[in-house]
């Protein structure tokens, strides 16, 4: 029997009005009465009298009243029940400090609908968690890397340096300029050796281990340094400009278990970015992922 009977049924009897109940139905007077005499064919029932007051239920449809609303009831608690029994989907991802607020946000925000619904918890890069954005570099030996984007080294500067004012830095200008260094930074390590095979003598004033760090040295005037294309956009403050000589980057993607099947949120990023090509810009990644 089809559901939407027992629900112009129960709709007339509620209201002992064909006018009132077809409005509640949304339907027209004509088809519910058409429903209710399908309703009384198929039962082989009388449901209503009809008259110039309205219907009065007559004693079979009083019999079939609290079976119909029982039956409605169950069908309409039927999905909630599923719902219930079915197990929250949640996702830990670490997330690396040193990665732009932007681009971590966009990467979440094209994620989201991938995985919803969802409880997703976010932790420090150093913690557990069912996959790690982090750079290439910071994969463990227990874990597989997919690279997602790469990321170029920016030469920036506070915007009353001197050197704000060139369109072009070479290495001369930078020789003996104060140089802020991150040493646990690969590329920053690389583009210090690429300085000095140019003989050029760097004068390394200040150092921290973090790029935020870095970003409040430059900002006090302590030199210049390079730092990551999304980090320097997230701070109009600072002045970028175009250096010679070879150019640097990072590549930033997904870190997760090699020794454990992936958790099936993961798994299922991994399919998503399967096919993705890696060598792309930030820029590129993020237009390509419709961020």
């Amino acid at each position: 029997m089809d559901t939407r009977l027992l629900r112009h049924f129960a709709a007339v009897y509620e209201e002992r009005n064909i006018t009132r109940a077809a409005r509640r139905c949304f339907i027209s007077q004509p088809a519910l009465s058409s429903s209710i005499a399908q309703l009384e064919a198929q039962l082989d029932i009388l449901a209503f009298e009809r008259s110039k007051k309205g219907v009065q239920p007559t004693a079979q449809a009083e019999m079939l009243y609290p079976t119909a609303v029982r039956i409605l009831r169950e069908l309409d608690e039927l999905p909630a029940q599923f719902s219930a029994e079915s197990p929250t989907r949640e996702l830990t991802l670490a997330i690396m400090a040193d990665i732009s607020h932007y681009q971590s946000a966009a990467f979440i925000r094209h994620i989201r609908p991938l995985l919803e619904p969802l409880r997703l918890t976010l932790v420090h890069e150093s913690l557990q968690a069912d996959a790690r954005l982090v750079l290439d570099m910071m994969k463990r030996e227990d874990e597989y890397f997919l690279p997602l984007w790469r990321e170029e080294y920016l030469l920036c500067m506070a915007a009353d340096h001197p050197l704000a004012t060139k369109d072009l830095i070479t290495h001369a200008d930078l020789d003996g300029e104060p140089l802020i260094e991150c040493p646990p930074c690969h590329a920053h390590r690389l583009t210090i050796d690429t300085l000095a095979d140019s003989k050029m003598d760097a004068a390394l004033m200040a150092s921290s281990d973090s790029k935020q760090q870095l970003i409040s040295l430059v900002l006090a005037g302590f030199g210049v340094t390079f730092l990551p294309e999304g980090m320097i956009k997230a701070w109009p403050e600072l002045v970028i400009r175009p250096c010679e000589g070879a150019t640097m980057y990072r590549t930033i993607g997904l870190a997760y278990s090699a020794t454990e099947r992936p958790d099936n949120n993961v798994q299922r990023l991994l399919e998503h970015f399967r096919d993705h090509n890696p060598e792309q810009s930030a820029a590129e990644f993020f237009k390509d992922s419709r961020l």
